[in-house]
This record gives structure tokens, sequence and C-alpha cells, in this order.
């Protein structure tokens, strides 16, 4: 494995460990935090920071893989690309349920005015989600090495596969700000409102939908020869990347329990209280290390899956 394939390999496992950082970073800053408290929300930066590495390392090694496995499209090759496709993928999911979790979460908000807290906390984030999913998506559709000849003309279809791949990601960012201003303004979500959002949708989606129409491509691909044991050799990659995604989000999970275990919150007459704990070799030994070694682990299950239903080829 040549040194620009193993850093495409590396790269979003490396931005995966680094969004675990940021989660549970993110975590320890808000334990202060009660439900009656007031103030901008910095940390959700860190969440969001966190997805957008994941993201733009995954869009980064996609391209670095890419371009090398049109150039020598080997079984190395060719696994990395597949990985580094799906760590795109995975991401953008990531970037969906985070804008749809701070939408949901917008509702459980002490504020119920269009004002800096929901500006800066809610409505900000979700554009720059928005953002990174969408630059992310074309980085791995539209403008692919593999897609692209070197001295071709622009190909005029491209115009139409990127609006195909983000008007339905726009559309729907753009239905929940409405939700939200709505929500903000009356404390409660009318039935027109709800039909108005559900017709940004639904037209994001038709005029998607329409547009991939228009740059489908008529090419036929060849049939590939059938190898033998490719079909448990498929089957191991694809219950060694289940393994890895399950073990991932009990690390994401454990970690942040580990977090939380240091905040020691009681009610009194006056009120909620709070007291943090320190960082103690026992509680480095029991939680945060079994985290981090799932987190390890499952990137470990990865990287050796890639490498080692190659190694006779190489």
């Amino acid at each position: 494995m040549n040194t620009k394939l193993r850093i495409a390999l590396l790269l979003p496992l490396v931005g995966l460990l680094a969004t675990w950082s940021m989660y549970l970073t993110a975590a320890y800053i808000d334990l202060p935090r009660t439900y009656e408290s007031y103030g901008i929300q910095w940390t959700v930066y860190l969440y969001l920071g966190g997805i957008a590495v994941v993201a733009l390392s995954s869009s980064v090694a996609f391209t670095i893989s890419d371009a090398l496995h049109v150039v020598t499209p080997t079984g190395i090759t060719r696994s990395v690309y597949r990985f580094n496709g799906l760590a795109v993928v995975l991401s953008m999911v990531a970037g969906a349920v985070f804008a749809i979790g701070t939408f949901l979460e917008s509702f459980n908000s002490t504020s119920t005015n269009f004002g800096a807290n929901k500006l800066v906390e809610v409505y900000v984030p979700i554009i720059l989600v928005t953002i990174v999913v969408v630059y992310v998506l074309l980085q791995a559709t539209v403008f692919r090495k593999s897609e692209a000849e070197e001295g071709a003309p622009a190909d005029p279809r491209k115009r139409a596969l990127g609006l195909a791949w983000s008007l339905p990601i726009i559309g729907t960012a753009l239905a929940l700000i409405i939700g939200l201003i709505a929500y903000g303004s009356r404390s409660e979500v009318e039935t027109w409102v709800w039909v108005l959002i559900q017709g940004v949708i639904l037209t994001s989606l038709v005029l998607g939908t329409n547009f991939a129409v228009k740059a489908r491509s008529s090419k036929r691909v060849a049939a590939r020869e059938r190898v033998v044991g490719a079909g448990a050799m498929n089957l191991n990659f694809v219950l060694s990347i289940i393994f890895s995604s399950v073990v991932g989000i009990m690390s994401f999970v454990y970690g942040l329990a580990a977090i939380d275990k240091l905040a020691i919150r009681g009610y009194t007459d006056k009120g909620e209280t709070f007291e943090l704990m320190p960082l103690t070799a026992g509680w480095l030994i029991t939680d945060f290390i079994p985290a981090l070694l799932l987190l390890l682990l499952a990137e470990a299950a990865v990287y050796l899956t890639v490498t080692l239903r190659n190694a006779k080829a190489e």
C-alpha cells in the first residue's frame, strides 16, 4: 500500500477520533448547564465542528482514493475507495441527524422568541451543517475524478446532477427553519405552517428528481467477472463494517456516560445543585479508557479488514 492510499484509509479514522474528542469535550463543558440555564450554548459549535471534521476528512480521503482508483484500480485501492464512500455517506447521515436534533431540541428551549440565542444556537448551526453536507455530497458525486476526463469539455449534465443532489437537502433545511420561525413566534406550529413546510420539502424532492432524470446517463456498464471467494470476502467486509459501526456508537455512548458521571446533581429548597468531580485515576481506568478503547477497536477492525483482504494481492 503506497503512502497516498494509506493516508486515504487513515484520514476518516483520524477524523472520527477527533469527532469523539470534540463531543466529549463539549459534554464536559455542558455539565454545569441545567434546564433553567440562560445564555448562548456555544458548545453546539463543538458538536458541529466534530461532524464537520469527520465529514471533510472523509471527503478529502474519498477524493484521494477516487483519483488513485482511476489510475490503478487494484483490489486494495478499490477497497479503500469503497470504504471512503461509505464514510462520506455516514458523515452526511450524522449531519442530517445533527440538523434534525437541533431542530427538535429547540422546542424544549426556554426562549420562544427569535433572538440571539435562537439565531446562534439553532439557525446558524442548521445552515452551516447544510453547507457542509452539500459540499461533501457534491465532492463525492459531481466533482469525482472518475467522472471527468482530462481535457474533455465540461459535461452539461453536471449542473443538473449537482442540483439533483443538493436541492432536497437545501429544501429540507429551509423547511426546518420555517418551522422554527413559526414556532418561535407563536409557541406552536399551526396546520397551515405544516402545509407550507411539507410543500417546500415536496417541491425540493420533485425538482431534485426532475434534475436527476435530466442527468441520468444511458451508458451501460459491462458485466463483471465473478471471482471465487468474492461472496465470502464481501460478507466479511460488510460484517466488519457493521461491527465497527456498532462498536463506534458504543464508544460514543459510553464516553458521554463517563463524562456525565463527573457531575453530581441534587435538589434543595433553593433549586438544583451541581458539583463537578475531579478526574481521578479510577474514573480514567473504569470509565474513560474503556470507551476510548472501544473506538480504537472499531477503527482497527476497519483498517485490518481493508488491508488484510488484499494482502495476498499486494
